[in-house]
């Protein structure tokens, strides 16, 4: 019994050498670039001295709540085509602001990428 169990160890440390002996040759994949179209914009302050937060992106449509200058609102999507209003073009914007969802016009806000810029720049406003 004492020889058999011997046999069959040596037996496993051979096969295991053997497999461990290969060496493998890693799969590479080569993926084509990807363009990157625009840069997220994820963050808004109101630059106007007032402005309507909108149930639908024009300027017909009832008005939620009327905000500040300097707010913060972050950025939820864009409107896919301009508008002119008080004959500035611009899009629309969906901002949540306060636990509230709507649409402001682009003309009165400044686009930033970052909550920290957004904070600086509506600590200058505000001054």
């Amino acid at each position: 019994m004492k020889k058999y169990c011997i046999s069959i160890i040596i037996i496993l440390v051979i096969a295991l050498s053997f497999s461990c002996s290969r060496k493998e040759e890693a799969l590479v994949i080569n993926l084509p670039p990807i363009q990157v179209l625009e840069q997220r914009t994820n963050y808004a302050v109101i630059t106007s001295s007032h402005l309507r937060l909108r149930t639908e992106p024009s300027v017909r449509s009832q008005a939620i709540v009327t905000l500040w200058k300097g707010y913060i609102l972050e950025v939820v999507s864009r409107s896919s085509r301009m508008d002119n209003v008080d004959g500035l073009d611009n899009f629309w914007y969906q901002v949540r602001y306060g636990g509230l969802r709507g649409w402001v016009f682009g003309a009165y806000i400044k686009l930033v990428p970052t909550y920290e810029q957004a904070k600086e720049e509506a600590q200058r406003l505000k001054s």
